[in-house]
């Protein structure tokens, strides 16, 4: 994601009808996002995840607008001290369609998996970088 509040959401486009549903990343515009979020969530055993969510307009395969949402799973830097400036180390995906989507959902490019699909070592993560307001303003 880039500071603007973008997507690069090439590693998407590559998969099935993602080349219909979203932006490859390969022209200058970006996907933009209209909402976003980082929580963090208790799983079992008492461990700590982190998930981003992303909000974003893009079509179903047949080229009828919808709004997705792409969530993102992993881990924190120090869960202990969040929310603060780290880093988030995000292993694990999802994109599901918006509330509202009716009709169009059918075609939609939906899923879930780990970024290390493709067998790369060591394992690919996205990478967020979070910095704190008070942390931002010197």
């Amino acid at each position: 994601m880039d500071n603007d509040m973008t997507l690069d959401l090439s590693f998407f486009a590559k998969m099935g009808d993602g080349d219909k549903c979203f932006n490859d990343g390969d022209s200058a515009d970006k996907t933009p996002i209209f909402a976003a979020s980082i929580i963090k969530r208790n799983i079992k055993g008492g461990e700590k995840q982190a998930v981003g969510m992303f909000w974003f307009a893009g079509f179903n395969a047949t080229n009828q607008p919808l709004n997705y949402l792409l969530s993102l799973f992993g881990t924190f830097a120090s869960h202990n001290s969040w929310p603060n400036t780290q880093d988030l180390e995000m292993t694990e995906w999802e994109i599901t369609t918006s509330s509202g989507a009716g009709g169009a959902a059918e075609g939609a490019c939906i899923g879930e998996g780990p970024f290390d699909d493709v067998g790369t070592n060591p394992p690919s993560v996205v990478k967020i970088v979070v910095v704190s307001h008070a942390d931002a303003h010197p």
